[in-house]
């Protein structure tokens, strides 16, 4: 989403800088491709923790940027702590993430979470993408009265229906034009539960929707991975399931039939936005803002209820193409790229020109 906002931004009205904590990542070239500079912190060991703090200082000497804003945790803390040596210019931190399962959250991922709930009152907004993730962080600290929500926004002209790449991946897979695919694109994790998707494919396939394929992509959903494998194996899909591992899911994810997320924890999950924007219906868990998302155009289920999960799969097979249509419209109209980057340029103007009121 950083990439998105900083590339859809008014290029006239706001000049972005990025800085990044440690050093390089993936999106460093793709942000230096499209102009804008990238530093590095370097903050990989305690030295270079240490050597950050002049380094932070000196960029904002020489930038004397308006507004900072910080993303996630570490980032937000950081940033926080060196308010001194920027007085005058605005902070607007940015959490993305659940706290559903805080208690099993690593002890020192815990401990930054409250610094950072702590920290919060030094910044002048908290942006949270996530209603459900705004309520969890008010139970630990977070301040209210600086607490406002901006969605993930999605490019319908990266995102979209296509009839080649549905008709092409099942060539690919070597599938009949008429199989149906059920997918989850999200990294292997136990949060993501992607045991559930595995039984619930084993459902589907014992009620008798034996034209029915599966696709995992996604970090580690990959052959290598022994034990996602051996789950695989437990339930015999060996010969049902695919595994992409990371791919562009614009290139996929019009090929599903359903997106079927099995989450036991999420904030504003991408995909499920990525996919209502490429005409394909959703199935979710009742997790983070899964929910608000999908609205009336999706289904939602608990967490691990199987039959749930496997029934609401039949009804998103049966949607007719007026019904997904409607849904994509809702899905663009609600988060567009262009909306939710004009959010934020409304934040950061309303921001700025109130600090030069007060200067």
């Amino acid at each position: 989403m950083l990439y998105k906002l900083v590339s859809h931004i008014d290029k006239k009205r706001f000049e972005s800088t990025v800085i990044v904590m440690t050093s390089g990542g993936a999106y460093v070239e793709k942000l230096e491709s499209i102009g804008v500079p990238v530093y590095m912190l370097n903050m990989k060991t305690v030295y270079g923790i240490l050597m950050s703090f002049f380094r932070y200082r000196r960029l904002l000497k020489c930038q004397r940027p308006d507004l900072v804003q910080s993303w996630m945790y570490h980032a937000n803390v950081f940033t926080a702590v060196m308010r001194p040596f920027c007085i005058k210019t605005r902070l607007v931190q940015n959490i993305r993430a659940s706290l559903a399962n805080f208690k099993n959250y690593k002890v020192m991922t815990r401990c930054v979470i409250r610094l950072n709930a702590w920290v919060s009152r030094f910044s002048d907004i908290v942006v949270n993408n996530s209603m459900r993730s705004q309520q969890q962080h008010h139970g630990i600290g977070f301040l209210k009265p600086k607490d406002i929500f901006i969605p993930n926004g999605f490019d319908e002209t990266v995102f979209y229906p296509s009839q080649g790449i549905y008709s092409h991946c099942r060539k690919l897979f070597g599938l009949k034009p008429s199989s149906r695919l059920i997918g989850m694109f999200a990294r292997y994790h136990p949060i993501k539960n992607h045991r559930a998707f595995l039984e619930v494919a084993r459902v589907l396939l014992d009620s008798g929707l034996d034209n029915c394929c599966f696709v995992l992509a996604g970090e580690f959903c990959v052959k290598a991975n022994n034990a996602l494998l051996r789950s695989i194996q437990d339930l015999g899909l060996e010969k049902k399931i695919r595994l992409l591992g990371e791919v562009d899911a614009s290139r996929y994810l019009p090929a599903l039939d359903v997106h079927l997320l099995t989450s036991l924890e999420e904030g504003f999950p991408n995909v499920v936005g990525e996919s209502m924007f490429c005409g394909v219906p959703c199935v979710v868990t009742n997790v983070g803002d899964c929910a608000r998302v999908v609205s009336e155009y999706g289904f939602v289920s608990q967490p691990n209820d199987i039959d749930s999960l496997a029934e609401n799969c039949l009804k998103a097979l049966k949607m007719t193409d007026e019904e997904r249509a409607r849904m994509r419209d809702y899905a663009v109209a609600h988060y567009s790229i262009h909306s939710v980057v004009k959010q934020y340029e409304d934040l950061y103007s309303s921001l700025v020109d109130n600090q030069a009121e007060v200067r």
